[in-house]
């Protein structure tokens, strides 16, 4: 990814094995095009003036990353309206996929919205899966590498009280390990009530501060969602 943010691609997004095999099951087309032994898929879109621009900028990420850095095993380029929607539909089926998944674990959303400097998700991503091992938990990963930013869903079983457990002490690891390489717990969702414990160590006191006088300026009576992210 870091070798093909130079090259100004218009979108770079990731996407974990566990949504590859599922995709490849919900569509024959997805299984001639992904082989089955892929770990990983890189969707990365250039635009240009014109079709033969697209082409060249398309043609110098593949040089690139397959062939001088050999940090992809292959890449397959489309420029037919009917394919790009195709692969387009990849990152799209990323939540519907997973939902229709089977079985008393379930990919909970609880940490979704996390977000690091593009530099440091390759060192981000050998500690989330660090942190996953040591929680004994799986997890699929779809990231809009180029930002930085990641959808991270745990596999957890909700009636289960030592995976309920788990949730909290995961979710805090993980924080803390964004913490760590300067990134943030509110990348594309904002902090909501999930986040809501870990507001200080985002925005510190001075931003805290500010926020909660944006608040008594425009809710004085406070009848706006009383209590829920702020007291008055």
């Amino acid at each position: 990814m870091l070798e093909i943010l130079p090259l100004e691609p218009s979108a770079c997004d990731l996407m974990d094995r566990r949504h590859l095999s599922l995709v490849r099951e919900s569509d024959v087309r997805y299984e001639l095009l992904i082989p089955p032994d892929v770990e990983a898929v890189l969707l990365v879109e250039q635009d240009g003036q014109n079709a033969d621009e697209v082409r060249e900028r398309l043609a110098q990420i593949v040089l690139r990353v397959e062939r001088r850095k050999r940090l992809a095993t292959g890449a397959r380029s489309a420029l037919d309206p009917e394919l790009v929607d195709l692969y387009w539909r990849l990152p799209r089926q990323f939540v519907p996929t997973l939902s229709g998944m089977k079985g008393s674990s379930r990919p909970l959303p609880f940490v979704e919205g996390l977000a690091v400097p593009p530099p440091a998700l390759p060192d981000f991503l050998v500690r989330l899966q660090n942190t996953l091992k040591r929680h004994h938990v799986t997890a699929s990963l779809f990231a809009h590498a180029g930002h930085g930013q990641l959808h991270v869903r745990p596999f957890l079983d909700l009636t289960s009280p030592a995976d309920v457990a788990k949730m909290e002490h995961l979710a805090e690891d993980l924080y803390h390990e964004v913490f760590a390489v300067g990134g943030t717990i509110s990348g594309e969702h904002g902090i909501g009530l999930v986040q809501k414990t870990y507001m200080p160590i985002v925005f510190e006191e001075a931003g805290m501060q500010l926020m909660r006088g944006i608040k008594k300026v425009f809710d004085p009576n406070n009848i706006l969602n009383s209590g829920k992210i702020f007291d008055q």
